[in-house]
């Protein structure tokens, strides 16, 4: 293993996820030790619910098996527990009297169950619920005993509840607000919860405030303050956790409601990090499971030196199955005077949707048993989609069965928003690589590994595959009819061989005769994007601007870069209309002039004349057409020529697997069109939003930001689309959450930069040659 020690504090799903992440990047990077307080492996804790109510068994939710940790040459203390860490020493100390050096330290240690120190709270039977052993103490305590009170009526209360009523008790939840899991429902979904809840044997006391717990060494029952009581032979309390911060506070970490963190993981000390409910990031505290592992993807890459953006916080959501009852939450899901909401209610179905807005902006939504709609309400809420469109799509969709909900599901949307595993992904699990069950799926590609919350859909996905009605196929095509082969295998033979020409690629492959037009042109387009220094055989050699009309005539739109035109330009376009009799100019809607009724004798004249090239591609990036706002707008109109003049120059010989349409607009009046074209541009006060047809990519600040963002992006669609692949055909095969992820991560996005700029250097050079 590497030099460097690294230790890692918590051996939790923060912990071991941050090692997994590690090992992926660089397996030689450390020798790592992590340290445990439960005398097991990791575990999904999230699932120890799901244990109690019987659809699962202990060993199902463990993540990591002691021979993962031997594997992976990693030292596992379990059931040990530091109690000091001595940042001057680089050492931490444990309960085992061991002294462990570290070159770099994570902290991962979660968070501590709150224990509200009411009168009697040391009394047997009250308990929290947080571990395995908490898990198996309640098991054992219904054996003996008939009667559970449960502190809390969130999340964690309710699924504890319900396990408590599957192993035979009778259960009273206790709640201090007047309604359920006001974090993560709005009032009605709480209500219709609640009554489903009701229906399953749960009894509800709330705006109950807890007095002190009666009875002699075990608690009986809980007397309450406004007089009350209830009878209680176990107490669960689950009003919620804090995150354990100790070690980080008395070694002297910057600490204010958690260990405070910068975008890479970082502490106050550079070489000690924290990742999970324990830190806090740009001031706030996550308790859910997607945000801890992008947290620990970001430190991973960090402390390998794999370049990263950093972290950059994380949209909210919560899909989760509460006791047989589907819900969804995202965003701002509660109204208030600056918002309003669109909801629908099915009293038969026990359905219930709700969409809220704030200047026709999606913000927040919640779903009440049909949370299918989930994750497409994520991801409209992440692209700040506009009410119309939500309506469309959320609420006028007619009522479908799961496997035509199914059907009509993009491959490319998310299923496990927790690991970002989408249906396609899910697919090519199950038709190449033989999952045949839903833990199959989860090993394969962690999808409901995680919350869980994703597992009934993954499980209607899986019986949908299985299903007569299925014939959908993660299958690549033929190339064309003269090969056999995919297009896929096609280019990594290209590349295995070092084939650098057509007629090498024809006869190494076996092509059928000579070939046709159509894949001549396609091998010609990956031949120049995969040799970067330009081998291809330029078959399609013509002129771009040329256009030929249907009198025999000419037309022709010089290229003016970002839409401007200068004097002398006028002059010489001037010059060309009078020489040539050229009766006929026109601005068309692109900010261009367009000369036309031009003899064919003199095309080739006028083309040199202008410095039209030609090109060695059917396809190209088009000048970006703008808009400097409406007469009566006081946009910044400059900024928006200024990049169009930038992206212009930047990707003129940039060819693509199909035709590429830019446009860029000075503010929210979009004269451009921007949100409709392939990439499109809108200035706004913080910089650029940057759209790919129509889907919001990013908001990027700053015009080398955007200018660079923009190059990246073509780069990528350039390497990795199918030729005749459209831009968004491209996204939706790929997925915007991948896209954003590969644009994002700082060492990907300098190599795509550095791809496009040494393509397009050899190409100045073949003209200048030529």
């Amino acid at each position: 293993m590497g030099n460097q020690k690294l230790v890692i504090i918590g051996n939790g799903m923060a912990g071991v996820r941050c090692a997994e992440e590690i090992i992926k990047n660089d397996p030689n990077a450390f020798d790592i030790d992590i340290i445990g307080s439960e005398p097991h492996g990791n575990y999904n804790r999230i699932m120890l619910s799901a244990v109690l109510q019987g659809g699962t068994k202990m060993d199902d939710i463990l993540i990591n098996g002691l021979d993962w940790y031997e594997e992976n040459q990693i030292t596992l203390h379990a059931g040990e527990t530091v109690t000091k860490i001595n940042r001057k020493k680089k050492e931490v100390s444990t309960d085992q009297k061991k002294t462990i050096a570290y070159d770099r330290l994570i902290i991962a240690t979660g968070s501590n169950p709150f224990m509200i120190p009411f009168p009697g709270s040391d009394k047997e039977g009250v308990m929290a619920f947080r571990t395995m052993e908490d898990c198996e103490q309640m098991v054992e305590a219904a054996k003996n005993y008939d009667k559970a009170v449960v502190i809390g009526g969130g999340l964690l209360g309710l699924e504890a509840a319900k396990g408590l009523l599957h192993l035979g008790m009778k259960v009273d939840v206790v709640h201090l607000g007047d309604y359920l899991m006001e974090r993560q429902l709005d009032c009605k979904a709480a209500k219709l919860l609640q009554a489903e809840l009701e229906k399953q044997g749960m009894n509800f006391l709330l705006e109950k405030q807890t007095e002190r717990f009666i009875g002699q060494k075990r608690v009986k029952a809980i007397a309450f303050k406004d007089g009350t009581q209830t009878r209680a032979d176990l107490v669960v309390m689950a009003v919620g956790v804090r995150p354990n911060i100790e070690l980080a506070k008395d070694c002297g970490l910057e600490i204010n409601r958690a260990i405070v963190v910068n975008d890479f993981m970082q502490t106050s000390d550079p070489s000690i990090y924290a990742v999970g409910e324990c830190v806090e990031h740009r001031g706030v505290v996550y308790g859910l499971v997607k945000p801890l592992y992008e947290q620990g993807k970001v430190l991973a890459k960090h402390i390998c030196d794999v370049g990263t953006r950093g972290y950059q916080g994380t949209i909210l959501s919560t899909q989760l199955k509460i006791s047989g009852v589907d819900v969804f939450s995202v965003g701002q899901f509660v109204d208030d005077a600056t918002t309003k909401s669109m909801n629908v209610l099915d009293e038969l179905e026990g359905i219930y949707k709700k969409v809220v807005f704030r200047d026709k902006i999606a913000i927040g939504a919640v779903l009440f048993g049909d949370t299918r709609e989930g994750p497409k309400l994520m991801e409209m809420i992440s692209n700040q989609e506009r009410a119309d469109v939500v309506k469309e799509a959320i609420f006028q969709v007619t009522t479908k069965s799961a496997e035509e909900h199914l059907a009509t599901m993009p491959l490319s949307e998310t299923i496990c928003t927790c690991n970002n595993v989408s249906k396609g992904t899910i697919i090519e699990a199950v038709q190449n690589q033989g999952c045949a069950t839903v833990d199959d799926i989860k090993k394969c590609t962690k999808a409901s590994g995680s919350c869980g919350g994703c597992k009934p859909l993954v499980t209607d996905l899986l019986s949908y595959i299985q299903s007569d009605e299925f014939d959908e196929a993660i299958e690549e095509k033929t190339f064309c009819s003269c090969t056999t082969l995919t297009e896929n295998e096609v280019v990594e033979q290209i590349q295995v061989q070092h084939l650098t020409t057509i007629k090498d690629v024809k006869r190494e492959l076996g092509w059928q005769a000579s070939g046709c037009s159509t894949c001549s042109a396609a091998l010609d387009y990956y031949l120049g994007i995969i040799f970067a220094d330009g081998i291809s055989s330029n078959v399609a050699d013509q002129r771009v601007g040329a256009t030929k009309q249907f009198d025999g005539n000419y037309t022709i739109t010089p290229s003016l870069s970002g839409g401007m035109v200068s004097a002398e330009t006028l002059k010489e376009l001037s010059n060309l209309i009078d020489t040539y009799k050229i009766n006929r100019v026109a601005l068309t809607q692109n900010q261009r002039i367009s000369l036309i009724g031009i003899k064919e004798q003199d095309v080739e004249t006028i083309l040199d004349k202008l410095g039209i090239e030609k090109r060695a591609s059917e396809h190209w990036v088009h000048n970006v057409r703008t808009c400097i706002g409406e007469t009566n707008c006081h946009c910044d109109r400059y900024s928006v020529l200024e990049l169009a003049e930038q992206l212009d120059e930047l990707l003129e010989y940039a060819y693509t697997p199909e035709h590429l349409f830019l446009a860029a607009s000075g503010c929210i009046h979009d004269g451009a069109n921007s949100k409709q074209t392939d990439i499109g541009l809108i200035k706004i006060n913080r910089g650029w939003e940057i759209y790919i047809s129509g889907t919001l990519l990013c908001v990027s600040e700053g015009d080398v930001s955007v200018s660079d963002t923009v190059i990246a992006l073509v780069q990528y669609y350039r390497q990795t689309a199918n030729y005749l692949e459209s831009i968004k055909q491209w996204m939706d095969r790929i997925g915007i959450i991948h896209l954003r992820e590969v644009l994002f991560e700082y060492d990907l996005r300098i190599e795509l930069l550095e791809g496009f700029h040494k393509n397009s250097q050899h190409h100045l050079k073949k003209l200048e040659l030529s």
